[in-house]
């Protein structure tokens, strides 16, 4: 039995997250997400992922959102992503096709980021440490790929 080709991964870059509301920053939050935003770079201040699957006839988007106090995950409907693909379309965010690796390794230890849980998701082994160093890496690799459209 052969495994099956991954599907590729749609990466999106954008500022960061939005804090959930009802949640309030201590000063020492305060602080490190005030020195987070001045050393990354603006519209590359996180990341997320969103991989297709199809269920029959159905398909739709897998959001993988790596926060800083846990990851969520969300089954979005097909429909549901064009909201991702008008940003993207209008530079609010910017996208990346990315196609996983599955090979049998172990990952570096590393501070949980979304940085490293995207790179924990594809697979990939790059020295990547910000989400602009990532969207950089990725889209050299997106050169060696066929170009697929985005909407």
């Amino acid at each position: 039995m052969t495994a099956a080709i991954p599907l590729p991964h749609l990466v999106v870059f954008s500022d960061m997250a939005d804090i959930p509301a009802g949640i309030r920053l201590g000063w020492r939050e305060r602080l490190l997400t005030w020195g987070f935003n001045a050393f990354l770079r603006p519209g590359f201040r996180h990341c997320m992922v969103l991989q297709p699957f199809f269920l029959g006839e159905a398909g739709g988007w897998l959001l993988v959102n790596p926060l800083s106090n846990g990851i969520d995950l969300s089954i979005c409907p097909a429909r549901a992503a064009e909201a991702v693909f008008e940003q993207v379309n209008s530079g609010i965010a910017h996208a990346v096709w990315a196609h996983p690796v599955r090979e049998a390794r172990i990952t570096g230890l590393a501070p949980l980021t979304c940085v490293t849980a995207v790179k924990a998701i594809l697979g990939l082994r790059c020295h990547a440490q910000t989400p602009y160093q990532l969207y950089r890496h990725l889209k050299r690799e997106e050169e060696k790929w066929v170009d697929l459209p985005i909407n």
